[in-house]
């Protein structure tokens, strides 16, 4: 997996490293990343399932658009924006595991310093692993002829976080990657990610893709 190590930086809040660090704080910063990633590598299980539905779009004239991917009925303007002229959508969920939040305790007890610099690092990494597993469904979709969008997550836009009520429940993610969600709708473990990918411009069935 292809840690940037850019985008831990921009985690920690250097949106542009190059003018807000001096040199020598970089190289500081980036010799702590360099020594923080093996262990959140050892640590980690990364997991991810998806499945791929029919998508159907609803949008009566003055109404919010209402998507019908599989058994998930969705009313988001933002995302029929997002999945416009797509016949299916891939359903995704991926996580790193307990591990990673094991160490954000331990690290919270000795140094905040540390505890943000993990944060930052499994930040980046979910994100890595994420996209791993996006260039896996485009490359299933390129091999049906088909292009893949940018993936949209709940909480994006105006697509609600209640989505993940039925994302859990299509993808049955306590048993398939060990993943529960609480009443506020925070996923456990913490760095782990959903997401909708939609695919244009044939319409298939449902396919598994977990590991």
């Amino acid at each position: 997996m292809q840690i940037d190590r850019s985008e831990v930086l921009r985690y920690m809040g250097y949106r542009d490293p190059g003018r807000s660090l001096n040199e020598a704080r970089r190289r500081e910063l980036e010799e702590k990343i360099e020594a923080v990633l093996p262990l959140l590598e050892r640590e980690a299980s990364p997991r991810h399932v998806c499945r791929i539905f029919p998508l159907s779009l609803s949008a009566p004239e003055g109404e919010t658009p209402v998507l019908q991917i599989g058994p998930l009925t969705v009313a988001s303007s933002d995302l029929a924006k997002n999945l416009r002229g797509c016949t299916e959508a891939a359903v995704l969920a991926a996580t790193l595991g307990l591990g990673p939040d094991r160490l954000l305790r331990q690290a919270g007890q000795r140094s905040l310093f540390e505890m943000s610099l993990l944060q930052a690092a499994a930040a980046a990494m979910i994100e890595a692993y994420t996209d791993e597993c996006n260039e896996a469904i485009r490359r299933e979709a390129a091999s049906r002829g088909l292009t893949a969008r940018p993936r949209f997550s709940p909480g994006y836009g105006d697509l609600s976080l209640t989505l993940q009520r039925g994302i859990f429940r299509v993808l049955q993610l306590p048993r398939t990657i060990g993943l529960t969600l609480t009443d506020s709708l925070m996923m456990v473990p913490s760095k782990s990610v959903t997401a909708l990918i939609g695919l244009a411009p044939k319409e298939g069935g449902s396919h598994d893709f977990t590991r």
